[in-house]
């Protein structure tokens, strides 16, 4: 079980109105923290590959490689889909040879807030931009490297 999927039914089970930990409860928790690891380096894993479509990217994990639709020279992303509240996402180009360029919400009406409205110029493979996301569903640029 997901530290996610734990955590959920076991915020259910107090929404309901339990609030008694059972057994069951903490083998839940157990669970979750065995899936959580602790250590001297946060790690976003290997990335997932995510292709834009129509200026968006749908993620399912804190760490993306994003390429440019129909492998196009160069292509804009708009908006990101998926996280929650919270969450951290790293971003990189798949390809060096294919531009994916970071649009604010200012130019392109999507969900990303970068830092002085501007538009992140062509992004390469050896690039990183990483972005919280907020309570509205909107993707805040923390920081970002050039690394060209």
């Amino acid at each position: 079980m997901s530290l996610a999927s734990a955590l959920a039914e076991l915020k259910a089970s107090l929404a309901a109105g339990n609030e008694q930990f059972t057994t069951k409860h903490f083998r839940l928790l157990i669970e979750a923290l065995e899936s959580f690891t602790f250590g001297n380096f946060i790690s976003f894993g290997a990335p997932e590959a995510v292709t834009i479509a129509s200026g968006s990217v749908t993620v399912s994990q804190s760490f993306a490689s994003v390429d440019t639709e129909a492998a196009a020279a160069s292509d804009d992303l708009d908006s990101i889909i998926g996280g929650n509240e919270g969450a951290l996402l790293m971003l990189r180009a798949s390809s060096s040879s294919r531009d994916v360029v970071i649009r604010d919400v200012a130019t392109s009406g999507g969900n990303i807030y970068l830092d002085g409205a501007a538009s992140i110029p062509p992004a390469h493979a050896p690039d990183r931009i990483l972005l919280p996301k907020n309570d509205v569903g909107d993707w805040l640029e923390l920081c970002r490297s050039n690394n060209l």
